[in-house]
Formats: C-alpha cells, sequence, structure tokens
C-alpha cells in the first residue's frame, strides 16, 4: 500500500507542477532567480544521502523529479506564496520520498539494486567453507574412508558436524521481479526462494569440495 502511495505521489509531483506553471501567473526568467533555484537544489541534494553501503540501491528517480520540478517552479511562478509554499512542498516531497524509499529497501521483500544478492554472498561463503574443511570434518566425523551416495547435504549422517563448520545456515535465492510503478519509483519486488546444497556422492572429504 505504502509502495503504491510512493509511486502516485511521484506521478502526481511533474503533473502538479505542470498544472501550476500553466495556471498560476509567471515571471520572466532572470538569472539571480535561476541562480537561487539551482543553490537550493545544490544545498537539498547534498543533506541527502544517496549512496547506502547495504548496497540496496539509492533514490535517483525521487531526487532526480523533485528537482527538475523545483527548479522552474522557484523561477518562474511569481505569486511569493505559491512560489516559495509550493518550492518547500517539493523540498518536504524530496526528503520524504527519499528516505521512504530507503525505508522500503531495507524491508524483506524489496530492492532497488537487482544485482544485490546477499543471500548468494552467504551461500558461496558456505561453500568455500566446505571446501577447505572437507578433510577435517571427514576425519572429525570418523567417516574419512566411508563413500556417500549423492544427496543433499543436510540428509548426510554426519549433518550436526557440517554445521559446526557453517553455523546455521538456511540458503535462499532472490528471485526478483517487476511491479507496474518500477519504471519510476526503482523498486523492484523480489521473494527468497529456499535453496539446498547437493552432495555429488564419494568419499566425505572430497565430495564436500565439490559441492
Amino acid at each position: 500500500m505504502w509502495v503504491t502511495l510512493h509511486a502516485i505521489l511521484l506521478l502526481a509531483i511533474p503533473l502538479a507542477t505542470v498544472g501550476g506553471l500553466l495556471l498560476l501567473p509567471g515571471r520572466r526568467a532572470t538569472l539571480p532567480a535561476l541562480f537561487v533555484a539551482v543553490l537550493v537544489l545544490y544545498l537539498a541534494m547534498s543533506i541527502i544521502p544517496r549512496v547506502h553501503a547495504c548496497g540496496e540501491g539509492g533514490a535517483h528517480t525521487q531526487l532526480l523529479l523533485s528537482g527538475a520540478c523545483l527548479v522552474p517552479w522557484l523561477v518562474l511562478i511569481k505569486p511569493r506564496l505559491a512560489r516559495f509554499g509550493g518550492g518547500g512542498l517539493l523540498l518536504l516531497a524530496m526528503f520524504g520520498l527519499s528516505e521512504h524509499f530507503t525505508d522500503v529497501v531495507h524491508l524483506t521483500g524489496w530492492t532497488g539494486n537487482t544485482s544485490w544478492r546477499p543471500e548468494e554472498k552467504r551461500s558461496r561463503a558456505v561453500v568455500e567453507s566446505l571446501s577447505e574443511s572437507g578433510d577435517r570434518i571427514a576425519v572429525e566425523s570418523g567417516c574419512s574412508e566411508e563413500v556417500f551416495p549423492p544427496c543433499w547435504l543436510r540428509e548426510l549422517p554426519m549433518a550436526g558436524v557440517i554445521q559446526e563448520y557453517t553455523g546455521p545456515f538456511s540458503p535462499r535465492r532472490r528471485e526478483c521481479r517487476t511491479a507496474w510503478h518500477t519504471w519510476l519509483t526503482g523498486l523492484y519486488p523480489y521473494e527468497l526462494v529456499p535453496q539446498d546444497l547437493w552432495y555429488p556422492g564419494g568419499p566425505l572429504g572430497e565430495g564436500l569440495r565439490a559441492v
């Protein structure tokens, strides 16, 4: 619901700006007015963080669209109350939508960057750990000489010993989709699909290195 409202507000901003420019009394554009408008936009965008360490994406459209509407509004609208009031609302929208984007992408099920897949990174780290520790696991479990058939890793009789090396682990994969508003908001819904690790069979140490 909130993401849909987010998209509707993004659509409303340019429509309201164009409507205001057409209906309200205008003034001639001047270099001082343009300088002030660009300065206000620069200061606003320098305050809002655009990059997040988590890698889930930044609110680029939210900033650019609001900024693209703010400059002509401050330059061309003549009534002071409408000019400053509308400019304040556009700044508020810029801050609010940017922060809401950040909140949404930190919720499970939404991302702004489809190439960011931390769950798969965790899976690769576990596989590398198994590859490095395969022989030690085989010795500790007392099964270094036994040969096991292909099966899921969790089905091996020494799965408890393996978990001591991997820690509690439920491999999952992101499946990203597009919503009707993705082209505008930059928000992608995704699902976490449960995965499992396949043991290819053979002696335990050799098999774990091949997982």
